[in-house]
């Protein structure tokens, strides 16, 4: 569960140590282990059961404890191997290598608000209703 602290709880928390999350995953393409982790900044409200896990920015305070722990591995379908055509040779057809300049500007195109289209009212065909004398 998800517990969302209220403001006066959150200015009571006291940082108490670092968490590392170890995080390892298994190309179902080549069959590749890639390895990376997080460190996480551990906040605790020092009278009630709370904490709050912040992403380190910066260095880190070396007089606090650095936890690790083990996250479950897990299957990814492409690596990074796989999407580098220059790693691997025959990169799925799918994988296309861009920069991230090039990525940042291809999600503001698809994601920009479209332009407001003028709409022209198209005229209706006027009825032609028949006289006395014609029916």
């Amino acid at each position: 569960m998800n517990y969302q602290l209220s403001e006066g709880e959150s200015r009571q928390l006291v940082f108490d140590s670092y968490v590392l999350h170890a995080h390892a995953q298994t190309c179902l393409g080549c069959g590749s282990t890639e390895r990376y982790t997080q460190i996480y900044e551990v906040w605790v409200h020092p009278t009630k059961s709370i904490q709050n896990l912040r992403p380190v920015a910066g260095t880190i305070n070396s007089a606090k404890p650095i936890y690790q722990v083990a996250v479950k591995p897990r299957a990814i379908p492409v690596c990074v191997a796989c999407a580098t055509i220059s790693v691997y040779q025959s990169a799925p057809d799918n994988v296309i290598p861009v920069s991230r300049e090039a990525w940042a500007e291809t999600l503001r195109r698809k994601y920009a608000p479209q332009a407001a289209e003028t709409k022209v009212a198209k005229a209706t065909p006027t009825k032609v209703v028949p006289t006395l004398d014609e029916i």
